[in-house]
């Protein structure tokens, strides 16, 4: 039987692990290829747009109709063609990947528990990792994915350069 100081650490992280990601669950349970970058400039235009458009004079105002299907193609109201069947290509867990890159990272430091955990480590002491506490906050809201998966996004973050080395 564990220390109960240890069960109140595990019990806190995992408690910080779900307020981490809570609001991102979309994200987390499904593939998206949403560009950050072109976001931001779309909601940018989009602010301008209504700042813009009641200032201007009567004869370069856009046609009737022509400024809601505006503002609403740039806030991403419009649904992109449905994607092809088949396995993914790789950028479709970017956004979700990241998330739970960045919730490892701030496991690991707040509360100093190891990133990954041998296989022989898990099953013996019963040790936890930043990966199998963040993988008990996902089950907790929904998401399933094994920790062998997060320690796979976690191991391959230098690659997908998520992370400083």
């Amino acid at each position: 039987m564990r220390d109960r100081t240890v069960n109140a650490k595990v019990d806190e992280a995992i408690a910080a692990a779900v307020r981490g990601l809570k609001g991102a669950e979309w994200y987390l349970k499904n593939p998206c290829t949403l560009d950050l970058q072109a976001e931001a400039a779309r909601d940018q235009a989009r602010r301008w747009l209504v700042a813009v458009i009641p200032t201007l004079p009567p004869h370069l105002a856009p046609p009737a109709g022509a400024e809601e299907i505006i503002l609403r193609r740039l806030a991403g109201f419009d649904t992109p063609p449905p994607r092809k069947k088949g396995r993914y290509s790789g950028g479709e867990f970017k956004i979700r990947d990241r998330i739970i890159v960045t919730q490892i990272e701030l496991i690991t430091k707040r509360y100093g528990f190891k990133a990954t955990r041998n296989v022989a480590t898990r099953d013996y002491k019963k040790t936890e990792s930043s990966c199998s506490i963040v993988r008990t906050a996902l089950g907790r809201l929904g998401v399933k994915m094994k920790e062998s998966a997060v320690q796979e996004i976690w191991l391959k973050r230098a690659v997908r350069a998520y992370s400083p080395k």
